[in-house]
Parts: C-alpha cells; structure tokens; sequence
C-alpha cells in the first residue's frame, strides 16, 4: 500500500495476495496524538496453495511424460514405416528376380518343344502346350527312330509338381529320351531304358508319367505304350466314332521293384484315311470348374467326335479341344498344364 490507514478495529483482513513477500506494519496512537515510538512489523510470505502445486507438478509430469512417448512413438512409427518400405522394396526385387528366373526357365522349357510337327506324307502332326504357370511339367516331342525316317517318334509326358522342380526334371527327361531312344524301334523298350535312366536321378517324391507312340508312316499303323498316361483317342474315321484306348503302366523314375511284373502295356491301330489319334496329358480330362466338376473323357470324346466329322485339320481340332477346355473352366484358375497332340491321316 503506498500510503497508511487508520481503524479502530483489533482487527484487519488482506484478502487475495499475490504471490510473494510482505512487509506488515503497525502504529499505535493515542488520543493525545502521541505515536507510538518505531511500527511494529512482521514479515509475511504467500505460498500457492500445495494441492495446486501438486496438481500443476503432476501435470508437468505427465506432459514430459506425453512428450517424449510422443516423440518415441513417432520415431518407432517413422522406424517401422522404413522397416516396411525396405521390405516391400526388397520383396518387389525378390518377386522381380524370381519373375526373370522363372522367365528364363519359361524360355528353356519351350526350347523343349519341337518349333513345329514334321512334315509327313499323308500324315499331319499338330501339337499345343499351355502350362499353368510361367513353367510346368509337361513335355511333348517327335523323333525320327531310324535313318529312312519311315518310323516316327510321337511323345507326350507329364512331370509330377509344379514350376521350376518340373521344369527342371522335364529338361533331364528330354535328353535321356533322345540318348534312350537311339536305336531302339519298340515303344516298351525305350520306355524301360527312361525308367531306367531316371531311377535315383530325380527326388523320391516324383515321377514322371508318359505315352509314347511308334508311327509306320508306310503302313500307317501306330504302336503305343504307356507309363501311366491318360487314354488315347482314335476317331474311327469310316464308322464315325471316337475309341478311348487305357493302356496299363507303372509310372516312370519311381524306386519300385516290380520283380518280373511287365511294366508297360501296348495297343496297336491301323490308321486310314480321315482317322485321328488325340494324346492328352491329365490337365485336360482333370480340369476343373468353379462348381468342382471334371472336364472328364466323355466331353473330350464328344468333342473330337463333333469336330472331326468335319474334317477339319489337326490343328483346328487341336485348337477346338483347347478352346472347349477353356470354355469349360471359365474364370477359374487354370491348375494344371495342357498338352494336346494330334495326328490325322489325309492324302
């Protein structure tokens, strides 16, 4: 207060004082105006009340506290996000690196297949793989099995698995067929020389199923033995009519001792004019649609029977079986390879 006051009363009340330091003093008068001799003081200090303190503390704290979880989470958050963005860049390199290798074994497999059928008189060959994935285990080929080209090599196989280990075990298969089927004019034989041949040289858990057919061009007849394949289809060209031939056999590269069991089974046909032979590897008669059905061996059959009366080439009737098959699974993912071959005998 700048200047002083005077009461009566035993009594004076500060109320709201700031915070801080205080100087209280006191004169006494009497009613002849004599003064006291020196004031009477006291000093006073203003705490802010604890329980404010307290609160204002916890406060602080707990906003430290806010602060630096704050800043942690965000550095772990920033952490994290870098974490992850390496590891969908190291992810996209991956699936970038297995697209090309994949790519480069696509390549390889194809190189597998015969560019084109040869040219044979009054015969015409017309084969189609559509694998499933960048690589599958489907195989095809023709071979020439004498110098006079007059016996023709007609090969459809199909590797157990999938991708890259198929692949692999269809490239091996392909050169131990052309060295197995080196002088050898029988369809059994050079079966047993590929089983052979595989046996210990690919995993345990896989096998290799194949057909194999034996052309005379001359005579127009056709010997075929099986490892386990699918039914061959022959139209019957002067009756109109399709015959699905299963041919008996044990699968090939399997460790089974078989004792003196005969592994593989033949059938022979006489070909004649406007006759057809359809190979197909499993992926055909086992495609399914998105209701679980099976294309199956009937609808092939009808097929070729509908379009062969046509006389169409064997290509057309190639490309008719694919484009059914396709039909036939819709949208659903294709889960096995496809492999169509097909002989037809024309003038």
């Amino acid at each position: 207060e700048d200047a002083w006051r005077m009461t009566h009363e035993r009594r004076v009340e500060y109320q709201d004082l700031s915070i801080g330091t205080f100087v209280f003093e006191v004169e006494s008068v009497d009613r002849d105006l004599s003064y006291s001799a020196a004031p009477a003081t006291t000093r006073l200090i203003i705490h802010p009340p604890y329980m404010l303190i307290a609160l204002i503390g916890g406060l602080s704290i707990a906003l430290v506290g806010f602060v630096i979880a704050a800043r942690t989470s965000l550095k772990r958050r920033r952490e994290r996000d870098q974490a992850q963005a390496e590891l969908i860049q190291t992810q996209a390199q991956l699936v970038q690196e297995m697209d090309k290798e994949l790519q480069t074994a696509h390549e390889m497999q194809v190189g597998l297949l015969p560019k084109s059928p040869p040219r044979l008189p009054d015969a015409v060959l017309s084969g189609l793989c559509l694998p499933a994935n960048h690589v599958g285990g489907d195989y095809y080929n023709f071979l020439f099995l004498d110098d006079a080209q007059t016996l023709l090599g007609i090969v459809l196989a199909d590797v157990s698995g999938k991708a890259m280990q198929a692949a692999t075990v269809a490239m091996r298969l392909n050169e131990i067929l052309r060295y197995e089927s080196q002088n050898r004019t029988s369809t059994t034989g050079i079966l047993k020389g590929v089983d052979a041949s595989l046996r210990g040289q690919i995993p345990s858990d896989m096998f290799v199923t194949c057909g194999i057919g034996i052309l005379d061009i001359t005579k127009k007849t056709i010997q075929f033995a099986s490892a386990a394949s699918p039914p061959i289809y022959h139209f019957v060209a002067n009756r109109g009519v399709v015959e699905a031939h299963t041919v008996p056999g044990f699968p090939l590269g399997m460790s089974l001792d078989l004792g003196t069991e005969e592994p593989f089974q033949t059938v022979e046909m006489n070909m004649q004019l406007g006759d057809v032979l359809v190979l197909v590897s499993d992926g055909v008669e086992d495609a399914q649609n998105g209701r679980d059905e099976f294309y199956e061996g009937e609808r092939l059959s009808k097929v070729i029977e509908g379009v062969a009366r046509k006389g169409v080439s064997a290509e057309a009737l190639r490309d008719a079986i694919a484009a059914d098959v396709k039909r036939f699974i819709g949208n659903t993912p294709q889960t096995d390879d496809l492999t169509i071959i097909v002989l037809r005998i024309d003038d």
